[in-house]
């Protein structure tokens, strides 16, 4: 639910998210307002056709800024796209997205998300899985990376504009700032299922699935990650203030 009160839903077997205009006048079998990730209610995307602007592969979460601005993670294709403000800004179903997470653009075709880890090298720049969403008061957007056993912070992404790219709030900047689960190390690919893999440890992450709701930002600023694969939560201390950071 936004802070405008439209509740959004995320329909994973139809590879859409559906939105709903207000939770107040919710009844038994209301019809969905908004239709997002296909060009109507009644298509559903087919395995094989190219990630683009206006579709999605296997959605599995959202989150929404207080601007109303929509993030979805789009699972299948390894990105997080962002949808301007839709019950905002007059939306109609196909609109595409304006931003991607994950991606160089909206139409790049990532590795799959059960080959990402042995295919690419992690950056900031790119996600392997990306499940669960939050989003902060101030419109800064965490996002669960489970293939990389990581939460990524981007500090108020923006669409291209003019901006610099890698500069927190810039017009342009798609770029993650700050990486919890992988030491402080955005090309760091550890797992935890190898004998190599780093001990359990504050700083270290096994798997984070949100799924089951396992993503979430407090009132005042603190991170809390579901840990599923390590059976536990993990409470990050204001993660934007100076002082604080990683480890748990």
């Amino acid at each position: 639910v936004d802070a405008q009160g439209h509740l959004y839903v995320v329909d994973q077997g139809n590879n859409r998210v559906l939105g709903y205009a207000s939770a107040a006048t919710f009844k038994n079998a209301a019809p969905a307002d908004v239709v997002i990730g296909e060009p109507d209610f009644y298509s559903q995307f087919q395995l094989g056709v190219p990630p683009s602007a206006s579709n999605l592969n296997n959605p599995m979460g959202v989150a929404a800024d207080p601007r109303g601005n929509l993030y979805v993670s789009d699972f299948g294709n390894n990105r997080v796209l962002e949808y301007d403000a839709p019950f905002l800004s007059g939306y109609t179903a196909g609109q595409p997205a304006k931003l991607v997470l994950g991606q160089k653009n909206l139409t790049a075709v990532g590795p799959p998300s059960n080959f990402c880890q042995s295919s690419q090298t992690p950056s900031a720049d790119n996600l392997c899985g990306p499940t669960g969403l939050a989003s902060d008061a101030q419109g800064n957007v965490y996002v669960t990376d489970s293939g990389y056993n990581r939460v990524l912070l981007y500090r108020n992404p923006k669409a291209a504009g003019g901006g610099t790219p890698g500069t927190p709030g810039s017009a342009g900047d798609t770029t993650a700032d700050v990486v919890f689960g992988q030491n402080n190390s955005f090309t760091t690919a550890a797992g935890c299922y190898t004998n190599t893999a780093p001990p359990i440890s504050a700083s270290t992450l096994c798997i984070p699935w949100d799924s089951i709701g396992g993503l979430a930002v407090s009132a005042n600023g603190d991170l809390f990650v579901a840990d599923v694969n390590n059976m536990r939560v993990l409470k990050y201390d204001t993660p934007l203030t100076p002082s604080s950071g990683e480890p748990g």
